[in-house]
């Protein structure tokens, strides 16, 4: 036996077919920021002796009062640095990859703010470009990257994904809840029984045409008994010694034509 037809779920059904698909430009956009993500990440490593120096220098030039030289040393520590190093590189993934996300989903203040990121990496390698970077081959996942972020905020800023950023905006906003569909017309009576109680007229009103109708004066067939509904009595002949109503019709007289025993 087949389901009832829901009108309700055949129109939500037709809505989530018309939800718009992610386009090319943001699928490739998102791939690209993860090769940006792992291209900075390579790089920053790459250049923990150039932040170790950097913190030894710091020292040097300005010596903090009160420090003991076990904490100065700690701090200028390969570890301690690398420490540093992870936790940053931790907490701007997480951010570059919420971002991502919601680019992902449609958003397009994402989208923006993800463009603005891809512009400041391009930016910084160009300076990097310009300047002293140690080690050397620091400089190929900054290039890599750089060059994916360029790619990806070019795709970002495309019309394509601006309109599906749009699109999706107009799927968010809330709508109108329908009213509840009716029960199913072919279901149990919801007044349970007949809500008029048992008929007054005990049977049927209205008999079937193939039902015989009941004679209200009686059966015909015996003409011995009275019947109850029969308001005149039985018309038999013995009904005037019971103290019926006699049988006030003429007797019928024979015919001296019919046959009969003849007299000589």
């Amino acid at each position: 036996m087949s389901a009832p037809f829901d009108p309700m779920r055949a129109s939500s059904e037709a809505d989530a077919h018309q939800r718009p698909t992610i386009p090319d430009s943001i699928s490739i956009a998102v791939e690209l920021w993860v090769v940006v993500v792992v291209g900075q990440i390579v790089a920053l490593f790459a250049q923990t002796g150039t932040f170790v120096d950097m913190a030894h220098d710091q020292i040097r030039a300005n010596p903090q009062e009160g420090v003991s030289a076990d904490q100065l040393q700690f701090m200028t520590s390969s570890g301690f640095v690398v420490g540093v190093l992870v936790a940053m590189s931790v907490f701007l993934t997480a951010i570059t990859a919420l971002v991502v996300w919601f680019t992902r989903k449609g958003y397009n203040w994402a989208r923006i703010v993800l463009g603005a990121m891809g512009v400041y990496i391009v930016v910084n390698l160009v300076f990097s470009l310009f300047g002293d970077l140690e080690p050397a081959w620091a400089m190929v996942p900054l290039v890599i990257s750089g060059v994916a972020a360029l790619g990806a905020t070019v795709l970002l800023m495309r019309g394509d994904s601006e309109k599906y950023c749009r699109r999706m905006a107009e799927e968010r906003k809330p709508r109108p809840v329908p009213p509840a569909a009716a029960p199913y017309p072919y279901g149990q009576n919801p007044y349970g029984q007949n809500p008029y109680g048992q008929n007054p007229y005990g049977s049927n009103p209205y008999p079937s045409p193939h039902e015989p109708t009941p004679n209200p004066y009686g059966s015909a067939s015996e003409p011995g008994t009275q019947s109850a509904g029969t308001p005149y009595g039985d018309n038999s002949p013995g009904d005037a010694a019971r103290g019926g109503t006699p049988d006030l019709r003429k007797p019928e007289t024979p015919d001296p034509d019919s046959e009969g025993p003849k007299k000589q």
